[in-house]
């Protein structure tokens, strides 16, 4: 259960404080730190669900999920700080970023018969490919390119501070090199309306996919 309105739930060093998000792997809750001498700092928390901790596929994907976004350090990408267990309860640590996600703040402005200024809209995209060109970029430990592939580049996984910041986020459903050719094969993940035709039909995905998406 997640904490109540008028008082935190302490999950180890961290309170959560309220719900942001919840999706198929998780829910994603507003927290803070709690440190020596008064320390606090905003946080976001992903918990896996807990009919989910007995699933070992379901644990691999939430290890690997956050295994993969450490990696990616990057100011236009949502930064992993951190991940444990806690009360066997498996749990990633986030930036967190005050602000909105993309398809929100498109939804407001549609409601109040406004669009996004084509200035505002080339900078959102602009910050994204540069965070997308990082993670495209990407090499193992050996040097060699690891060819990831985000497969959800949609405006929920968009987040824009209140200063500005854009910044990338939800690397769940993406995909390396190695893991299509472990798995000879894959199954249809991301948003079927950003999709490119290659990844609706089964095909190789790979960096150009996002791009389509954007």
């Amino acid at each position: 259960s997640g904490p109540s309105s008028n008082k935190a739930l302490f999950l180890g060093r961290f309170a959560l404080l309220r719900k942001l998000a919840r999706g198929g792997m998780g829910t994603i809750y507003l927290a803070r730190t709690e440190g020596a001498a008064g320390f606090r700092k905003p946080v976001a928390v992903k918990i896996l669900h807990p009919h989910l901790m007995d699933d070992k596929s379901a644990v691999k994907s939430f290890i690997r999920e956050a295994k993969l976004a450490a990696r990616l350090v990057h100011p236009n990408i949502v930064q992993v700080i951190d991940f444990g267990e806690h009360a066997h309860q498996y749990l990633t640590v986030l930036e967190y970023v005050h602000g909105h996600d993309l398809g929100a703040i498109v939804r407001y402005l549609t409601g109040t018969g406004r669009r996004l200024a084509l200035e505002h809209s080339v900078f959102v995209a602009s910050e994204l490919l540069r965070g997308l060109d990082f993670a495209h970029s990407l090499r193992d430990e050996s040097g060699q390119p690891l060819g990831l592939v985000h497969r959800d580049i949609s405006p929920q996984n968009v987040l824009i501070s209140v200063d500005g910041q854009v910044k990338l986020t939800d690397f769940g459903v993406a995909r390396i090199i190695t893991e299509v050719t472990q798995s000879g094969g894959d199954s249809l993940k991301g948003k079927l309306a950003y999709m490119a035709p290659e990844q609706v039909s089964g095909g190789t995905v790979d960096h150009r996919s996002d791009l389509f998406a954007m």
